[in-house]
């Protein structure tokens, strides 16, 4: 087994999305509040964290500060959880800011484990997080070399006595009583406490040091539980300020779809409706139901679209938090790829296109045919919202070309004429019916054709003398 760590240290921030216009600042919940994470334009005002929020904002005048929201960052694990599944089916979360990932069968197939891991990192900083990574043969010896930033992986079991003991005390994940016990007698690294009497150890600080030791040096197992994607998607993100701004809310609306696409990927399905709710604060919500015409995870797609209904919409309020709900997902079919890449199928492009039309003209614009079940030929059709069917069609050869009305035709020698005699060439075929709605017909119905070749739909009224065209054949 090999073990890769990750390590979100700024995950409380990151889960907002980031804005440089002004300073911004994640505080505790505590009175009077203080600095748990700044970003870089905060930093570069002096802001620290475990600062008091008012020394904060003197030093950076129009600091926005946001209480630290737990819901979003427990989401945004779950989200990337999902997303680590296209490395390796084994991902264990490790709350609040980390997760492990078993990939020893994968190494083979992503070209080792430091390809591996770069992969991953760009992957985690394309997502808007700066992790630290750490690889081992152990998942908790992978968390504590990530939790200190020490990025070089540890190819065996005999390597980690010595890339432990370097490590810093503070990288041993303990309450925080115990590491201040720790810290209080002098220990610096972990290769100080290995060096102590485990008796002692236990006697002075209790059993955690050496749990931690122990599963790290794999001297004990460590069970994990890997992660199971949900049956639904459901995810929420703040903002880091209230905003009307159609350029703000893209940019956190792409974090979500983006989480959409990692979330629908690990359960190999698509969605056919969303919802999106726009929260102000102190507010209910606006949701906005958006329904599709056939199944996708397109990333591209679904924002285009959910971009362009949002720009059709009037805000009455600003937006403080953004959240994206699929309550449901459907098996993605398989399909055969295209030989070049970048191709894609017709009927990809056709269901891309339309999806944009509805989302640009509305859903009652954009609108498909289907068959009714009605054997007179200009009531057997009726529009119906893409992606739905109608009944089995009439067996019977028809046009596709239908004349609205009939045109009639003139009879000469007892034959109808267009231009010169029809020749009836097939029939007849009987139609009757529609005396439920008042349009009642009786028609006898021929294939004809002309002197030039052309093929023509043409019938007898049985009702009234006459006879008309009501169709071309190809």
């Amino acid at each position: 087994m090999h073990w890769l760590a990750i390590h979100l240290p700024h995950l409380p921030l990151e889960v907002f999305p980031g804005d440089a216009a002004v300073p911004f600042a994640v505080v505790t919940d505590e009175r009077p509040p203080r600095i748990l994470a700044a970003d870089r334009a905060a930093r570069g005002a002096g802001v620290r964290p475990g600062m008091r929020l008012a020394a904060a904002g003197a030093l950076a005048p129009g600091l926005a500060a946001r209480a630290r929201d737990g819901g979003a960052e427990a989401g945004a694990l779950m989200g990337l959880a999902a997303w680590a599944m296209g490395f390796t089916p084994v991902v264990s979360p490790e709350p609040p800011d980390g997760l492990l990932l078993e990939v020893g069968g994968s190494l083979g197939l992503f070209g080792g484990i430091e390809a591996l891991s770069a992969r991953v990192r760009r992957g985690l900083r394309a997502r808007g997080h700066t992790p630290r990574l750490g690889a081992a043969p152990t998942a908790r010896a992978a968390w504590l070399l990530a939790r200190a930033g020490n990025a070089a992986p540890v190819a065996d079991f005999g390597a980690l006595p010595a890339r432990l003991a370097v490590l810093p005390i503070g990288t041993l994940d303990v309450p925080p009583g115990t590491l201040a016990d720790l810290e209080r007698v002098g220990l610096a690294t972990l290769g100080d406490l290995m060096a102590l009497p485990r008796a002692g150890i236990q006697v002075r600080f209790g059993p955690a040091p050496l749990l931690v030791l122990d599963r790290a040096l794999g001297r004990l197992p460590e069970p994990r539980t890997p992660f199971v994607p949900p049956d639904a998607f459901a995810a929420h993100l703040p903002l880091p300020a209230e905003t009307a701004d159609l350029g703000a809310l893209r940019f956190g609306l792409g974090r979500l779809v983006r989480g959409l696409a990692d979330f629908l990927a690990a359960r190999g399905a698509a969605v056919d409706a969303l919802t999106l709710h726009l929260v102000p604060d102190g507010a209910p919500s606006r949701t906005m139901p958006l329904t599709l015409s056939a199944p996708t995870r397109d990333r591209d797609l679904l924002l285009h679209v959910l971009m362009t209904r949002l720009e059709r919409v009037a805000l009455a309020r600003p937006v403080a938090a953004l959240r994206l709900e699929a309550a449901r997902t459907v098996p993605l079919a398989a399909r055969d790829r295209p030989l070049f890449a970048g191709r894609e199928t017709h009927a990809e492009g056709f269901s891309a296109l339309l999806e944009r039309l509805r989302a640009r003209l509305g859903a009652k614009a954009v609108a498909a045919l289907a068959t009714a079940p009605d054997h007179r030929p200009e009531r057997a059709w009726a529009l119906c919202p893409p992606g739905e069917q109608g009944p089995e069609p009439d067996p019977a050869p028809r046009p596709l070309w239908l004349l609205e009305p009939p045109h009639a035709l003139p009879v000469v020698e007892g034959r109808p004429y267009l231009g010169s005699p029809l020749t009836l060439a097939a029939g007849p075929e009987r139609i009757e019916g529609g005396w439920w709605d008042g349009h009642d017909v009786a028609r006898d119905y021929y294939r004809a054709e002309d002197g030039a070749g052309g093929h023509h739909w043409v019938f007898r009224d049985r009702k009234g003398p006459g006879w008309f065209r009501h169709g071309l054949f190809a």
